[in-house]
């Protein structure tokens, strides 16, 4: 083994125990928000960035403002969403070593 084996090897261990420790859901609620985000900001971000029209003339800045709402919104909205399942599936037996083995794998 050289030393790039060994930097992978150690790089891949400390994210498995990040996916282990933050879990499945954890993991892939702010990955699917950013998806859906940047999915939805390049089709309606003008349209959500003209409501700042009253503060800047811009209409590249209205379209960044815009942007970045739709962004902080959905990543709020999944914040919550992963709160919310997290604290119901956690109801079901074995649910928490489940997600944490399968957030070691996507880690």
């Amino acid at each position: 083994m050289n030393w790039i084996d060994i930097a992978i090897l150690v790089v891949w261990g400390i994210t498995a125990l990040w996916g282990f420790s933050s879990g499945l859901l954890k993991i892939l609620v702010p990955l699917v928000s950013l998806v859906i985000g940047l999915a939805l900001s390049s089709r309606i971000g003008d349209s959500v960035g003209s409501m700042f029209s009253g503060i800047t003339d811009n209409e590249n800045a209205q379209t960044v403002a815009g942007f970045i709402l739709i962004m902080v919104v959905l990543f709020v909205a999944g914040g919550i969403i992963g709160f919310m399942a997290s604290k119901v599936l956690g109801i079901i037996p074995l649910f928490g070593l489940a997600n944490s083995l399968a957030g070691m794998a996507a880690g």
